[in-house]
């Protein structure tokens, strides 16, 4: 206890504090607007994409509402994503179960823990695949579900002059 009671009343540890004190205080106004400047160009980059992103959604869902067509060849589309889905998570399941042995044959006993980095390198790969494909084959699937709710909820002739619409309202409140 004493020793601390001795280095907080010694002036070096005192002039120490003071000087870092300032120290930080100098650095920090010369740091923060620079800081202040990215994260509002960063901000402001994330608001004109996730706009241009509504906009481009948008427009998919009347394309998708006047062509039935169109709807079918997306609907193939979102099951075509899910296959690769289901492949990839079979894939990273094989990988996982048979993997560690079909490396080791290839590499041999002496390079296991080098086997076991590619095995779970590889699974974590085509597992996330997985992932992503199933996350864009959902995404896709809504787009045409509010596509067929817009198309059936209103006259499909009018559609593309309709600038007032939001894909995200209920069509059927409208009518």
């Amino acid at each position: 206890m004493n020793d601390v009671s001795d280095a907080l009343l010694s002036p070096i540890w005192w002039f120490s504090v003071v000087g870092a004190g300032i120290l930080v205080n100098l650095l920090s106004a010369y740091v923060k607007p620079r800081i202040d400047s990215y994260f509002s160009s960063l901000s402001s980059w994330w608001m004109r994409r996730s706009a241009l992103q509504t906009k481009e959604r948008n427009d998919r869902v009347i394309r998708l509402a006047v062509d039935r067509y169109e709807q079918i060849i997306q609907s193939l589309a979102a099951l075509r994503l899910l296959l690769w889905a289901a492949l990839s998570l079979l894939c990273g399941i094989f990988v996982i179960l048979f993997g560690q042995g079909l490396v080791e044959g290839v590499l041999g006993e002496s390079l296991s823990e080098v086997a076991e980095i590619i095995r779970n390198a590889v699974a974590a790969a085509c597992l996330f695949i997985s992932f992503l494909t199933v996350r864009a084959s959902v995404k896709l699937r809504r787009v045409i579900e509010e596509a067929r709710l817009y198309g059936n909820g209103r006259n499909t002739k009018n559609i593309q002059q309709s600038e007032a619409w939001a894909p995200n309202q209920d069509p059927q409140a409208d009518a």
